[in-house]
Parts: C-alpha cells; sequence; structure tokens
C-alpha cells in the first residue's frame, strides 16, 4: 500500500461567543447568562518512539543527537517546517517525542534526526515520515512508533560526490526524496523507474542506489544505474508532484511529495 503526500491546509477551530443586545449598566447579571458554551475537543497529544539506523552503515544515532517532530505542509509550499515536539537520542540509540499534537498534523509527521546546533558536522537533517491514515484512529495517550533514518555527514558527502559523478548539478542541500520502491511483497522493485507528472517533471532527475560506493552509489562499472537495484531511488531536488514506479507486469499507485530544501526525507512506493 502506497502512502500518499496530499497538500492540505489545516483547519483552525475557535469558539464562538454570542452578545445579545445592549445591558443597562445599572442590572447586575451573571456572567454566564446569554452565553452558548461550546467544549473543546480534548487535544490528541501522543508520544511518537523509535530506534535510528544510518542510511548506509544501519549504525544507531549518536547520543545527542535531536529527534524532532515536524509537520511537512508549509515546507513543501516553500515556508518552514512546523516543530511539534522535540527530544534528544539516547544511548540506546532511541528516541521519544513526548506530547505530541495529532491535530496539528493533517497531512503527516516527519521525525527529522538532526545536529542540535544545525550545523551539520555530525548529520544531515534526514526526516522518516508517517501518513496521517497511520494516525487518524489515534487517541490522546497513544504512542507511534517510527523506527527512523539518520545520514551520517560522511554518508551526505558520498551521496554528493556519487550526484557529481552521474553529471548531476544538484546534491542533497538542494532537498533529496529518498523513495524505496518495493514490490507488493515487499520486496525491491529491481528495474523499476521512478517518474512523476506535474510541472517540472520534464527535468525530473531519479537515481538508483546500489550497495558499492566504490564506483559512486549510482553507477556500476562506470555506467549509470537504470533502475532500481538495492530499492532505493534517490530524487534531488525533485518537484511537488504525483510520482509512481513503472516496471513491466506491476501497478504502482502514485505518491504526491517533493523535496524540502535542506532536508532529505524518505517515503515509499508500492506495488499493489
Amino acid at each position: 500500500m502506497t502512502r500518499s503526500l496530499i497538500l492540505l491546509l489545516g483547519a483552525s477551530l475557535a469558539l464562538t461567543a454570542c452578545d445579545n443586545g445592549e445591558t443597562d449598566p445599572t442590572d447586575v447579571t451573571d456572567s454566564t447568562d446569554n452565553t452558548d458554551e461550546t467544549d473543546e475537543p480534548e487535544p490528541r497529544l501522543v508520544s511518537v518512539t523509535g530506534s535510528t539506523s544510518e542510511l548506509l552503515t544501519q549504525v544507531a544515532a549518536p547520543e545527542g543527537l535531536c529527534a524532532v517532530a515536524v509537520e511537512p505542509t508549509e515546507a513543501l509550499g516553500g515556508g518552514s517546517l512546523t516543530v511539534l515536539g522535540s527530544s534528544t537520542v539516547d544511548a540506546s540509540g532511541n528516541f521519544t517525542i513526548s506530547d505530541v499534537d495529532l491535530d496539528e498534523a493533517p497531512l503527516a509527521i516527519f521525525v527529522v534526526l538532526k545536529d542540535c546546533d544545525d550545523s551539520n558536522t555530525v548529520s544531515f537533517p534526514t526526516g522518516t515520515g508517517i501518513a496521517a491514515e497511520d494516525y487518524e484512529d489515534n487517541v490522546a495517550g497513544d504512542t507511534l512508533n517510527r523506527d527512523s533514518i539518520w545520514i551520517a555527514k560522511a554518508s551526505a558527502d558520498g551521496i554528493n560526490q556519487s550526484l557529481t559523478a552521474v553529471g548531476s548539478s544538484k546534491s542533497m542541500a538542494d532537498g533529496m526524496v529518498f523513495a524505496q520502491v518495493l514490490t507488493s511483497a515487499g520486496a525491491p522493485a529491481v528495474g523499476a523507474t521512478v517518474s512523476c507528472q506535474g510541472d517540472g517533471c520534464n527535468d525530473l532527475e531519479a537515481y538508483y542506489m546500489d550497495a558499492d560506493p566504490s564506483d559512486g552509489l549510482f553507477s556500476t562499472g562506470g555506467s549509470i544505474n537504470a533502475g532500481i537495484v538495492v530499492g532505493l531511488a534517490a530524487v534531488p531536488g525533485g518537484p511537488v508532484a504525483n510520482y509512481t514506479a513503472n516496471l513491466d507486469g506491476s501497478t504502482f499507485s502514485s505518491s504526491l511529495f517533493g523535496s524540502i530544501t535542506g532536508l532529505a526525507s524518505f517515503t515509499r512506493i508500492q506495488a499493489e
């Protein structure tokens, strides 16, 4: 099942009070008279927890790395990420972010792992998503678990070098979407390619990662990888558009996503 990112604007909820006209200043009245009371819904405050794994080496994130829950809608439109809560990674490589308000996340929640001082000297900011449909039935006090990816600075540098090696002028700083492309059984959809429909898609760059960095992560023996190798496609500076995968004998649903400047993010495209 494909998780679709759909750009939505959150609706605000306000209490209203009714004024029933003029009042004689000599009268003493109950302040609650003529007022319609509306109960505010209880905020759906939950905890978001998970383990961490580095993109290329699979090691846990270092203790003290920041874990921040954000909502991406405004950032996809060129604004800033909306912060819902934050914490740090513990000595075991795990995190817990408390009091995350699900009602403030109509599109998705990203768990962003990053340097707390934003220096990018230890890691490159990386967000792992939780689609809104995954928490639409959750209530206050629940716990959401999302094991999350982080990218060490050395890995980010290697990805940038690999982009240059295949002729791309883009880098991680332009925003990078990593699309996990899977068969219906959850295995890498080997040979599949990624495409999109929308503004900017004619110039789409999609590269297919392999497990051998010695000749570049997106090429093998000097030739650019033509399709999915280990299940991961990299889209640097990708436009906000409907993305899908293409492979003979398979049908993939589309997924709406796009790059966010200065952030690597992960999405999934899976065959039906």
